[in-house]
C-alpha cells in the first residue's frame, strides 16, 4: 500500500467527518505496528493484533496509521512522521501500539524490524529501532498525552544466532505526561496465544471497549486478566507519570457523590465477601469489578501473592534467603540492594512475610518534646486465614502486608491502605476508610502517591529506599458516609511518609504530622534502630 502522512490522513479524516481538518487535527493519532515475518523466528499473532487495535482505536476517534511487517527503514519513517503529526497544535492524544519481537542491550530496549539478521548485540543496536529514540521523537509538551503500548517480549526473537544477556524488555520510567505499557514484567516473555491474537492484546482490545474506564483502570483489568489466565507466567507492568484523566470511550456522565458512596459500599461488600479467599480469580474480579477502587491495593497485592505462591521457590524474589538482622554495626544485607537502571527506579514487589518473633525498634523523636523514646513493634501472632498479624499482644494490628487495621482504641472498617502492592516511582492511590473509636469516628480519605527512590541512613544502617507520601482528610461521622457531613468543626487531616525498602517487614522510617482542630501541629518522626526477622 502506497504510504500516507499523518498530516494527509488527518486532513481526510477530518473530511470523512464533515469537520475543519484542524479541528480533526487537535482530536486523537495512533500509529499502531506488527511484525511477523521474521527471518529466524516468526511470529503468527502480531500482525493480527495489530489490526485489531487499530480497528479498536478507530471505533475510538483515533486517525490511525497501521505498519505491517515493517521494515527498519518503514519503522523509523513511521515514527518520524507520527512525532510530526503529535507536534500539531491542538493534538491531545497520541497513541503508539508495537506488535512483535523485542530485545534489551546495556538497559536499552530495542523493537525489531522484519528486514535484519541479528548475530550480536552490536547488530541489534546498529540495525533495529531504540525505543528511547521514539520517545524523544515525541513533542515536549505538557498540554497533550502520549501511551505507549509494547506487546514485545514475544519467545526466541533471534532463533539460535545470538542471545542478549537479560531476557525480555528493560524496565523504562515514563516522562511527564506519558503512560508506558508493557505485556510483561521486566525480563519476562508474553505469550504469541493460541487463538488469532496474542494474550495480551486480545484482553486490552476488549477492555478499551468499555466506556467510561480510565486508561490506567483499562490496564489494571487487562493484568488482572492475564496474570490469572497465564497462572502467573505473564503479569503486564506499566510505568505513568499523566497529570489527568484519559479515556479511549468517554464516560457517559460523571458519577454523583451519592453513587460514588453506593460504589464504594457495593466495593467493601464484595471485599468482605472474598477476603479470605485462596482463589486468584476471585481477587482479579474484585479488580475487574472496581478498577478504580479504593480496595484495589489490597487486591492487587493478594493477587501477586497467591500467583507467586504457585510458581517455583526459587522465582519468588526474596523469600527463601533465611533471617535478616539490622542494627548499628551490622552490615546491610546485599540482596536488599538494587540493580541501577539508569532509565528506571524499577518496580518490586512489598515482599512481606510476617512470622512471630519478626521484630523492630525505632527511635522515637517529637518535635514538641525535649530527647526521644524507644518503641518496640514485635510480631506476637499470626493469623493467614483471617487476614491478620498481632504485634505487641494485639495492641496494634495489621493485614498480612502491613496495612492497619487496629491500633491501640482505634480500628478501621478496611484495612488502611499505605503499603502498595508493588514498589514503583510515580504510582498513585486512593483509599477510603472508617476510623472507629469510642463515641464515634471518622470518615478518612487517604491519597497516596511513591514519589521517590532515595538513599536514606538511619541508625539501623544506610538503605535504598522508596519514599511514600500519604495525606489523610477526616471528617467527624458515626457511620460510614452517613453522618457528620458538613461538619467542619471536627474535621482532621495528617501527612504520612514511609520510606520503604522491598524485603523488609518493617518500614525503615515514619514520619507523621498531624494537624489537630484546635490549629496545633503535631510532628514525630520513627528511624529504624535494629530489626529481626525470620525470612
Amino acid at each position: 500500500m502506497k504510504r500516507r502522512s499523518f498530516l494527509q490522513s488527518l486532513v481526510a479524516l477530518a473530511t470523512a467527518l464533515g469537520a475543519p481538518a484542524s479541528r480533526a487535527a487537535t482530536s486523537r493519532i495512533a500509529l499502531v505496528v506488527g511484525n511477523n515475518t521474521y527471518p529466524q523466528s516468526p511470529l503468527v499473532n502480531a500482525a493480527n493484533d495489530a489490526r485489531l487495535m487499530a480497528g479498536v482505536l478507530g471505533e475510538g476517534g483515533f486517525a490511525v496509521q497501521s505498519r505491517i511487517d515493517a521494515s527498519n527503514a518503514a519503522l523509523l519513517e513511521a515514527v518520524r512522521d507520527f512525532g510530526a503529526a503529535a507536534a500539531q497544535p491542538g493534538v491531545e492524544l497520541a497513541l503508539f501500539y508495537y506488535a512483535g519481537h523485542g530485545a534489551q542491550v546495556e538497559w536499552h530496549n530495542f523493537l525489531l524490524p522484519v528486514d535484519v539478521k541479528i548475530d550480536s548485540a552490536v547488530d541489534l543496536k546498529a540495525k533495529t529501532f531504540d525505543l528511547a529514540a521514539l520517545l524523544a521523537a515525541l513533542p515536549k509538551a505538557s498540554d497533550r498525552t502520549f501511551v505507549i503500548i509494547l506487546d514485545a517480549c514475544r519467545d526466541n526473537p533471534f532463533g539460535g544466532s545470538f542471545h542478549p544477556d537479560r531476557p525480555g524488555l528493560s524496565q523504562f520510567d515514563a516522562p511527564l505526561s506519558t503512560l508506558i505499557a508493557f505485556s510483561t514484567s521486566p525480563g519476562s516473555l508474553a505469550s504469541d496465544g493460541a487463538g488469532a491474537n496474542g494474550l495480551y492484546t486480545e484482553n486490552l482490545a476488549r477492555e478499551l471497549k468499555v466506556p467510561g474506564l480510565r486508561i490506567e483502570d483499562v490496564f489494571k483489568r487487562v493484568r488482572a486478566n492475564v496474570s490469572t489466565a497465564s497462572r502467573g507466567l505473564q503479569v503486564p507492568w506499566e510505568s505513568t507519570s499523566l497529570t489527568r484523566d484519559v479515556y479511549i470511550l468517554p464516560p457517559r456522565a460523571p458519577l454523583t457523590e451519592e453513587e460514588q458512596e453506593k460504589l464504594f459500599e457495593q466495593e467493601v461488600a464484595y471485599w468482605t465477601r472474598i477476603k479470605g479467599s485462596k482463589n486468584p480469580a476471585d481477587w482479579a474480579g474484585l479488580l475487574r469489578s472496581f478498577p478504580n477502587g479504593k480496595l484495589c491495593e489490597i487486591a492487587q497485592a493478594r493477587l501477586n501473592l497467591l500467583l507467586a505462591q504457585a510458581q517455583p521457590a526459587a522465582s519468588r524474589g526474596l523469600r527463601g534467603h533465611g533471617p535478616i538482622e539490622l542494627g548499628p554495626g551490622l552490615p546491610v544485607p546485599e540482596r536488599l540492594r538494587r540493580e541501577a537502571n539508569p532509565f528506571s527506579a524499577g518496580t518490586y514487589a512489598l515482599e512481606r512475610h510476617f512470622n512471630v518473633g519478626d521484630e523492630a525498634r525505632y527511635r522515637l523523636l517529637e518535635e514538641d518534646t525535649k530527647g526521644d523514646r524507644r518503641v518496640h513493634r514485635r510480631v506476637t501472632a499470626v493469623d493467614a486465614d483471617a487476614e491478620r498479624v498481632e504485634f505487641n499482644d494485639g495492641k496494634f494490628v495489621t493485614d498480612l502486608f502491613g496495612n492497619l487495621v487496629k491500633r491501640d482504641l482505634e480500628e478501621f472498617t478496611v484495612p488502611v491502605q499505605v503499603a502498595p502492592a508493588e514498589l514503583q516511582v510515580g504510582k498513585r492511590w486512593s483509599a477510603v476508610f472508617y476510623t472507629r473509636r469510642r463515641g464515634g469516628g471518622f470518615d478518612d480519605q487517604m491519597d497516596a502517591a511513591i514519589v521517590a527512590r532515595e538513599t536514606i541512613r538511619v541508625p539501623a544502617g544506610e538503605f535504598d529506599a522508596f519514599r511514600i507520601e500519604a495525606v489523610i482528610h477526616g471528617r467527624a461521622s458515626d457511620a460510614l458516609f452517613r453522618k457528620g457531613r458538613g461538619n467542619k468543626a471536627k474535621e482532621r487531616r495528617a501527612e504520612l511518609t514511609l520510606w520503604e525498602v522491598p524485603g523488609l517487614n518493617f518500614p525503615v522510617k515514619e514520619r507523621q504530622v498531624l494537624h489537630r482542630r484546635s490549629g496545633e501541629v503535631d510532628i514525630s518522626s520513627y528511624e529504624l534502630q535494629s530489626l529481626r526477622q525470620k525470612e
